[in-house]
C-alpha cells in the first residue's frame, strides 16, 4: 500500500485503490498450501519408499515410537518438532482473549485497531503487515528497545521509520493486566510515564516461543531437554547418541534458515559415519519490516565487549545513485570490523532489499573477509549494494571519499 500511495511521486496515478483483507489472506493461503503440498517433495518420498504419517508420535523407549496406534522401531531418529508461542502470565490476558502470531495468520477480518505485545522481529512484522492496511495499531515493549538483539542504530533507526508510518510504539512499557471495555480490549501498562491504558479490538501476543517438547515422551527415550529446548551437542545429538534434534526445538535463533541448516547436518549425522559439525558463525537475520533489517555477526556494542578494537561506519542509501533514482531513500548500512586487522565483525543493513544485500555479508564473515576484500571488489551501478562498498572504502581510506561504484 506503501508503494500504491506513493505512485504519483512517479507520475502514475491509481484511482480507486483498495484494501481486500479476504483475497489477502486468501492468496496467502494459496502461496502456503503450495509450499506445504509440494509435489516434488511428495513425489520424492513415494519414489524412495518413504512412508509419511501426518499424526503425533511419543517415544516409548530410546528406539521405539507410538504413532496412531501403531509402534515403528527405528535405529536413528530426529526430533524436530518447533515450537508454540509463549504467552506471558498477564492478569486477565486468558480471560480477556488475544491471539498468537499463529492465530493471526488466519484471521478472517481486518480489525479496526490492534495492540501488540512485543517489539521483537514477530511483533514489528505484524505491526507492519496491519498498518498499511488501515488498521490502528500500538507496539508495547518491556525493553527499552524495540528489535533488542539488534544494533542499538538499527533499532532506534527502525522505530523513527515505523512511527513515521503511523505505527504508535511504546518501549519501557510493561504490561501488567488486560481487561474488556464494550467490544475493546484494554491493555495496563506499566511506562516511564507511568501508568497508561492501551485499547485494541483486538491484541497480538508476540513474546516469543518455547521449544514444542511436551508429549513426546523424551523422558522415555532419556532425551535431556533444558529451559532452551533439547539439549544437542554440535553434531546435534542428543543425550542419546542415536537420537538427534533439530531446528527451533533446540533453541538458538528461531529461524527457518537456520532450521533447514540443521536439518541438514542432523540428516547427514544420522546416516554417515563421517560427522559433521553445526558452524553458527555467521547466521543471518532479517526482520521484514518496511524497511527491512538484515544483520549478521557482532553489533558494535557485543565486538568491543569481546576485546575487540573496533571502527565502525555508517553510509546512507540517500547519498548514493541508486535510493533516489528509486524513490527509496530510508536506510543505511553499517560495518563494524577491527581495527588492527581489518576484518569484518557485523553487517547490519536498513534497506527495502536488506533481505537480499545481506548474503554479501554472511559470506564475507563466514570466509574471515577484510573491510580490503570489500573495498577492492567491484560492486554493479547503479545498485543498493553500493552502500557496501562505500562503506568499506570509507574504513579503509577515511570519511570524505564516498564512491558510487
Amino acid at each position: 500500500m506503501r508503494t500504491v500511495r506513493r505512485a504519483p511521486e512517479f507520475g502514475i496515478h491509481v484511482a480507486g485503490a483498495s484494501v481486500d483483507f479476504a483475497r489477502i489472506m486468501a492468496r496467502k493461503d494459496e502461496v502456503v498450501g503450495r509450499s506445504v503440498e509440494n509435489e516434488a517433495f511428495l513425489g520424492m518420498l513415494q519414489e524412495h519408499s518413504i512412508p509419511l504419517f501426518k499424526d503425533h508420535a511419543a517415544f516409548l523407549d530410546p528406539h521405539r515410537l507410538q504413532v496412531n496406534g501403531q509402534t515403528l522401531t527405528a535405529d536413528r531418529v530426529i526430533v524436530a518438532t518447533g515450537t508454540t508461542p509463549a504467552v506471558p502470565p498477564v492478569e486477565g490476558l486468558r480471560e480477556t482473549g488475544y491471539i498468537s502470531s499463529d492465530e493471526a495468520m488466519e484471521m478472517k477480518a481486518l480489525p479496526e485497531s490492534i495492540v501488540i505485545i512485543g517489539a521483537g522481529a514477530v511483533g514489528l512484522e505484524f505491526a507492519e503487515f496491519f498498518a498499511p492496511l488501515g488498521c490502528r495499531v500500538t507496539v508495547l515493549e518491556m525493553l527499552d528497545r524495540v528489535l533488542p538483539q539488534e544494533d542499538e542504530e538499527i533499532s532506534d533507526a527502525l522505530q523513527q521509520y515505523m512511527e513515521a508510518d503511523g505505527v504508535d510504539i511504546h518501549t519501557r512499557a510493561k504490561v501488567v493486566r488486560v481487561t474488556r471495555n464494550g467490544a475493546d480490549k484494554v491493555v495496563v501498562a506499566e511506562t516511564a510515564d507511568g501508568t497508561r491504558t492501551f485499547t485494541g479490538r483486538e491484541i497480538l501476543v508476540a513474546t516469543g516461543r518455547r521449544p514444542t517438547t511436551a508429549g513426546l515422551g523424551l523422558e522415555q527415550a532419556g532425551v535431556e531437554v533444558g529451559r532452551a529446548g533439547v539439549i544437542v551437542d554440535r553434531e546435534l545429538r542428543t543425550s542419546q547418541e542415536h537420537i538427534l534434534a533439530a531446528g527451533d526445538v533446540v533453541g538458538g535463533y528461531l529461524f527457518t534458515h537456520k532450521a533447514v541448516y540443521e536439518g541438514e547436518i542432523a540428516t547427514h549425522n544420522a546416516l554417515s559415519s563421517v560427522a559433521l559439525e553445526a558452524d553458527y558463525t555467521a547466521v543471518p537475520r532479517v526482520t521484514f519490516t518496511e524497511p527491512q533489517v538484515g544483520s549478521v555477526g557482532l553489533t558494535e556494542r557485543q565486538a568491543r565487549e569481546a576485546g575487540h578494537d573496533v571502527r565502525a561506519v555508517k553510509v546512507y542509501l540517500k547519498d548514493m545513485g541508486k535510493g533516489p533514482a528509486i524513490g527509496e531513500t530510508r536506510g543505511f548500512v553499517k560495518l563494524v570490523a577491527d581495527n588492527k586487522t581489518g576484518r569484518l565483525l557485523g553487517w547490519h543493513v536498513v534497506s527495502h532489499l536488506a533481505n537480499e544485500i545481506i548474503m554479501e555479508g554472511v559470506i564475507a564473515i563466514q570466509a574471515g573477509l577484510t573491510v580490503m576484500d570489500i573495498a577492492g571488489a567491484i560492486h554493479p551501478h547503479p545498485t543498493i549494494s553500493e552502500m557496501v562498498r562505500a562503506a568499506a572504502k570509507t574504513l579503509v581510506e577515511g570519511p570524505g571519499r564516498l564512491a558510487c561504484c
